[in-house]
């Protein structure tokens, strides 16, 4: 999928029809995941964030949640492209400006998108239209539970996920 057709996707958030108010708000929910035996993004090397990146894109857009998944290596986008991710918040302002290594998987509806390789491997986030921390989190947690069956997370009884 092109960056052109996800721009041309409607979403919850940019969806001018379906808004019932003036006023927007949004609701993120994100959540930041590592795998086990691989360094943290900012201390990697490059060739280390690639061993990191292909399985990681290959497991997220195999989740059913990401049926027909926008899936970009960062690298293959203009700086227009990925301005217009940030400003959609699909992608962070870091991740925008890496250099190599870095991804990003959006779900077709743009509710989901998992950032590759910013501060953490995965920065899984939901994004839903108006005040729905239950639905947020709801679908978070079961794109996560998803997601945790395929990769190796890092995890420690007593610091939680790493």
């Amino acid at each position: 999928m092109s960056i052109s057709s996800l721009l041309n996707s409607p979403s919850e958030l940019t969806d001018a029809a379906s808004s019932k108010t003036a006023i927007v708000l949004m609701t993120r929910v994100r959540l930041a995941r590592n795998l086990i035996g691989h360094s943290f993004p900012g201390w990697a090397k490059p060739a280390q964030r690639e061993t990191v990146l292909a399985p990681c894109r290959s497991a997220i857009a195999a989740a059913p949640q990401m049926k027909r998944c926008f899936n970009f290596a960062i690298t293959d986008l203009t700086d227009l492209e990925r301005q217009i991710l940030v400003e959609r918040h699909l992608i962070s302002r870091e991740l925008s400006s890496t250099k190599n290594g870095a991804g990003v998987v959006i779900s077709r509806d743009q509710a989901i998108s998992v950032m590759l390789n910013e501060e953490d491997h995965l920065r899984i986030q939901v994004l839903r239209a108006g005040f729905n921390l239950k639905k947020a989190w709801a679908a978070i947690n079961e794109f996560d539970t998803v997601l945790e069956e395929r990769l190796d997370y890092a995890f420690s009884p007593t610091l939680g996920y790493l």
